[in-house]
């Protein structure tokens, strides 16, 4: 099987196992159809950073990056660093959203979430 048919049919299987949601073809607009939201974004962004050991930088990440299966596969060849890959399917002199594997701190990362996200819900729960 293609590498590339193979990262889609595992980025299908991490969605669904995430986000407990089927998916339809790998060209869906998974923002468009409402599969993916803020929330869900972060929680299988960290899934596959995880999966792959790949760190994503998500100061330079586009929607366009996370719009469907694909261009999940394509971020995430890319920043897995298969080049043959990645240039054939986003073209010549596109880079990804991605940071050294030495930048990798799953955990850290995972916790620093977390606790983002668990003081936004305590301030919106004590503000009146």
């Amino acid at each position: 099987m293609e590498q590339s048919a193979q990262l889609i049919i595992e980025i299908r299987r991490i969605i669904s196992d995430t986000l407990l949601v089927d998916t339809g073809s790998a060209e869906d607009d998974l923002l468009a159809n409402g599969t993916l939201d803020s929330v869900s974004l972060i929680q299988l962004l960290l899934q596959l950073e995880e999966r792959f050991e790949i760190k994503i930088a998500l100061n330079e990440l586009e929607l366009d990056d996370v719009r469907s299966i694909a261009s999940i596969a394509r971020l995430v060849a890319g920043c897995k660093g298969s080049q043959q890959t990645a240039a054939a399917a986003a073209g010549a002199g596109r880079r990804f959203p991605c940071e050294s594997p030495e930048a990798l701190d799953y955990e850290h990362t995972r916790d620093q979430w977390l606790s983002e996200r668990d003081g936004v819900q305590e301030e919106s729960l004590a503000t009146p």
